[in-house]
């Protein structure tokens, strides 16, 4: 056991891929999974999170580019158009009685709430189910910012006295004004910088989470695939292929995303389509496996029909070896003979 352990360490120290020759093979060479395979889960696993921080990595960088872009035009809207705000003790004041609401057709941020009265947590929850079932929003409120946005499936909550600690601004009373030169100051970096990470956080832990059991549940139907394809194979190794045959669907899903961030648009089954280009990957995997047994199974089917030619001819000239050897030992008792009749007829004519 020792000595197999070892055997396999070996293998795979010899055989070490890097990320972007995984990343490639796993798109354009389907007959390199089971070499990819024997490197083990950890392997896989490694993989796939680095793959997954670079989706991350992307798709933030454009959210970022969006955000830039979004707050330019909204400083332009709010220092032209919105009612005087102001800031204090970590409370928001919109000088208006009523709630602000503008719909996703009139707004860069999709459906917009703001309500700096209401502190009622019914009403909250309300503004939130409205901006759930929208592609992108945001509720202002009196301590803190609700955002959906069009990249992640839940809300997310910002409160004002955190948003101006990571922006490094110590103030406890902010005028609209003051707003102004911020958002046209250089400090508003390190606010896109804070906005980020966070982003950045969230969506890495969210998609390799939700890609580590889309390839548990690829796996399963691709171990009942190799049980009706009639190949024994392990389902960790099924689950290494799974996890290698998800690369291009992640990409695809990667670009859906980021343009999506541009551009809003929706494929209807982009969804199916995800999961049945994986499944194509992995099928095709195994289906090559199966055809690589057969192969190996035909070419000792040879070797075995091969040898017992051999073998035959073996026997066939064995047996005419025994065969010379007794005619051979037949001449020579005859020879014995005829030499031993030859003395007494010499003797019998002396005679």
């Amino acid at each position: 056991m020792t000595e197999n352990n070892d055997d396999i360490k070996e293998y795979r120290e010899n055989n070490k891929l890097g990320f972007f020759k995984k990343l490639w093979y796993s798109i354009t060479k389907i007959e390199k999974y089971p070499e990819m395979t024997t490197l083990g889960v950890k392997s896989s696993i490694v993989y796939l999170f680095k793959l997954m921080a670079i989706f991350s990595i992307i798709l933030c960088f454009c959210l970022t580019i969006k955000t830039y872009f979004t707050v330019n035009e909204t400083i332009k809207y709010f220092e032209n158009d919105f009612p005087n705000v102001s800031y204090k003790d970590g409370k928001v004041k919109v000088d208006t009685v009523d709630v602000i609401k503008y719909g996703e057709e009139n707004s860069i941020f999709g459906e917009v709430v703001i309500d700096t009265n209401s502190e009622n947590e019914e009403t909250i929850n309300k503004y939130k189910q409205e901006i759930s079932n929208k592609d992108s929003g945001i509720i202002i409120l009196q301590d803190k910012l609700i955002v959906k946005n069009p990249a992640l499936s839940q809300t997310t909550e910002y409160k004002y006295e955190d948003i101006l600690k990571s922006a490094g601004v110590d103030k406890t009373e902010i005028t609209k004004q003051d707003i102004l030169d911020f958002a046209k100051g250089n400090e508003i970096v390190s606010l896109y910088t804070v906005f980020f990470v966070i982003i950045f956080i969230y969506v890495l832990t969210l998609y390799f989470i939700s890609v580590l059991v889309d390839s548990l549940m690829l796996a399963v139907i691709g171990y009942i695939t190799a049980i009706f394809a009639k190949i024994k194979m392990r389902f960790l190794a099924i689950y290494n292929m799974a996890i290698y045959s998800l690369t291009l669907s992640i990409i695809l899903n990667l670009i859906y995303l980021v343009v999506n961030v541009f551009i809003t648009f929706n494929i209807k089954y982009f969804q199916v389509m995800y999961t049945s280009v994986a499944f194509i990957y992995l099928a095709a995997a195994i289906f090559i496996i199966k055809s690589e047994f057969i192969k190996k199974q035909m070419e000792l089917m040879k070797i075995v029909e091969e040898q017992g030619i051999v073998r035959e001819e073996l026997k066939e000239q064995e047996t005419k070896d025994d065969n010379t050897t007794d005619d051979q030992n037949k001449e020579d008792e005859n020879d014995k003979d005829e030499k031993q009749e030859k003395p007494d007829q010499t003797e019998g004519s002396e005679a």
